[in-house]
């Protein structure tokens, strides 16, 4: 037994001697023996799904052959709902001791050999995987084989675990990938949109069978792309319509929910199975019509896809765009929607024009291209002469196809332009005033030309006195797409001075000899305006003014008038207030003279009032 083994032992038992007797005595066993376990850091951090790591380094001495060691992580404390227990990661790399005991060299394992001392120490891992956001608190606890606790004060290391970053639909891309058409070939491939450009729809025929694939890949904006499987959610699919889906199912992986209206989903460890950008595949129920398409990752809603499902086709329903078409070639000239007979579009459908008239236009049997994904298809018309057509729009390449899906439509194709009709809307203008000019072209026969631009005059029409606004009026003249009448209208203001104003200008070469290199002219009269206004305004001031002055000396010499009649009024009022006041003066007189009578009657009355009380009084007695 070596020197180190017999002083560990001895410390071993004088610690449990001390122990038993209830001494205390700071213990010489880590110093002695160099036990140890430390960790790195106390604290970790990590993310919810993703596992979070660390390190702890552990030391012993072993003292007997076969003794080892053993450190457990605890879990002392989580976030509620939590089921994640921490592990120690069993990778790791031994430190050999390297001095030399009885002649030999100290092996590199956990055990005593030889009856020598081996010294080691390794680093290893505590792991922690936690489906739940929180702090976790773990303790980590080291033991002999025997198991005698190595370590008085077992270190705990805090995690502290975030949720991950949520699943973005902005940053995430969901596309449609691929059409198939009856005989599973594909119809349309879409795997260059992104999920910024994709704005198509995916159409399919409506048989019982896969129709289209929508490409998901995953990003939470943040993460390196691609995510990990722990990044990822599950994806959920639902769907409404004559639709059934799956996830990946064409992959011989996961296949769910392959009924109208069923949730497909896929959980987390298929995510990691089925790979971080997994195909949702899409099949007919055999009924044409739109199903909707709704792809989420967790509760976050990445997209939502149409996927339309058509049958054969039945009807084609055309719209002339250019009922006038010129001769040569004429783009898109009649456009058509081929559906099935439930009126949905059909897609990926040759059509085919051809004319019943060739001496006027030449198509026959001409391949107007494949339908769209919304059954519009376009046909150009090649006009060989003047003349119409009926022009028929067929499913047949030839005239021995038996298809009976079709549509018939009339053109007729003009010639070039013989003669130039212009003229303005009125023929007097106040200065300022709006101006509409119109310019009819038309072919030999009187009838408008098809739309396209042509040279008609040999420079821009020229002004006697310059317009208020530029005028449009050029040397050729652009007839509108759809046109039917070969007019053009232009607009422009008329001059701002009074007069007489001529626009002028020289046909160019035209279709008819005696129409081209010929001076034609607009005439209009320029009157009224602002300035004729005004002077009329004044005129009619001043006569209004004359009438006032005229009215102002009738009502003075009216008013002498009525002062010389006052005049005599007062006078004569004045005489008969002399007379009145004569009549007064003499009343009073009379008054007075009559009053002085009464007096005297009264005093008369008096007296003989006295005489017969006497007389009474002597009767009496």
């Amino acid at each position: 037994m070596s020197t180190k083994t017999s002083f560990k032992r001895i410390a071993a038992v004088a610690a449990v001697a001390l122990t038993l007797g209830g001494f205390s005595a700071v213990s010489a066993n880590a110093a002695i023996n160099a036990d140890s376990l430390s960790v790195a850091s106390a604290t970790a951090t990590g993310t919810v799904g993703t596992k979070a790591t660390a390190a702890f380094t552990t030391s012993f001495i072993g003292s007997a052959t076969g003794e080892n060691t053993a450190v457990t992580a605890v879990l002392l404390s989580s976030p509620v709902g939590s089921v994640a227990l921490p592990t120690v990661e069993t990778t790791t790399t031994f430190t050999a001791d390297t001095e030399t005991v009885s002649g030999a060299v100290a092996t590199n394992t956990f055990n005593g050999t030889n009856g020598t001392a081996t010294y080691v120490s390794g680093t290893f891992n505590v792991a922690l995987t936690a489906a739940v956001a929180g702090t976790y608190v773990v303790k980590l606890v080291q033991t002999l084989s025997s198991g005698t606790s190595l370590v008085t004060t077992a270190p705990t290391i805090t995690f502290t675990i975030s949720a991950k970053p949520a699943i973005s639909a902005a940053a995430s891309t969901v596309y449609n990938n691929y059409a198939y058409n009856a005989s599973m070939s594909i119809l349309n491939s879409y795997a260059a949109h992104s999920a910024t450009t994709d704005a198509y729809n995916i159409a399919c025929y409506d048989a019982v069978a896969l129709c289209a694939e929508i490409q998901v890949n995953q990003s939470n904006g943040s993460t390196t792309s691609p995510l990990t499987a722990a990044d990822a959610s599950a994806i959920t699919v639902t769907v409404s319509g004559p639709a059934t889906v799956a996830i990946n199912g064409t992959s011989g992986g996961f296949v769910a929910g392959l009924s109208t209206g069923v949730v497909a989903v896929e959980t987390t460890a298929q995510v990691a199975t089925l790979g971080l950008t997994p195909y949702v595949d899409v099949w007919s129920n055999g009924t044409p019509g739109t199903a909707t398409i709704t792809i989420s990752a967790g509760t976050t809603v990445l997209a939502t896809k149409k996927v339309s499902f058509f049958h054969t086709a039945a009807t084609i329903t055309p719209t002339v765009a250019s009922p006038v078409v010129a001769i040569g070639a004429n783009a898109a000239a009649i456009t058509a929607v081929v559906s099935d007979a439930s009126g949905f579009p059909v897609p990926n459908v040759h059509v085919y024009a051809v004319s019943d008239t060739a001496a006027a236009v030449s198509n026959s049997y001409t391949d107007c291209g494949l339908s769209s994904l919304t059954g519009v298809v376009s046909c150009a018309l090649t006009g060989v002469a003047a003349g119409t057509a009926n022009i028929t729009l067929t499913l047949n390449s030839s005239a021995t196809g038996t298809s009976t899906v079709s549509s018939k439509s009339a053109v007729r194709v003009a010639g070039p332009v013989a003669s130039v009709k212009w003229a303005l809307d009125s023929a007097t203008y106040i200065p300022g005033a709006l101006v509409t000019a119109t310019v009819t072209l038309l072919d030999a026969a009187g009838l408008p030309v098809a739309p396209g631009t042509y040279t008609v005059f040999t420079a821009a029409p020229t002004f006697s006195m310059a317009p208020a606004t530029t005028s449009p009026l050029a040397a050729s003249v652009v007839v509108a797409a759809g046109s039917t009448t070969g007019t053009t209208t232009y607009t422009f203001n008329a001059p701002l001075v009074a007069g007489n104003l001529d626009i002028k200008a020289t046909t160019a070469t035209l279709a008819t000899a005696a129409n081209s290199a010929v001076a034609v002219v607009l005439s209009a009269v320029i009157a009224g305006g602002a300035a004729v206004d005004a002077a009329q305004a004044a005129q009619d001031a001043a006569n209004e003014a004359t009438d006032a002055a005229n009215a102002a000396t009738d009502a003075a010499n009216n008013a002498m008038d009525s002062a010389d009649a006052a005049t005599a009024a007062a006078q004569d009022a004045g005489d008969k207030a002399d007379a009145a006041l004569a009549a007064i003066t003499d009343l009073a007189t009379k008054v007075s003279d009559i009053a002085t009578q009464v007096s005297a009657l009264s005093a008369l009355v008096s007296k003989i009032a006295a005489a017969v009380a006497k007389i009474s009084a002597k009767v009496k007695a």
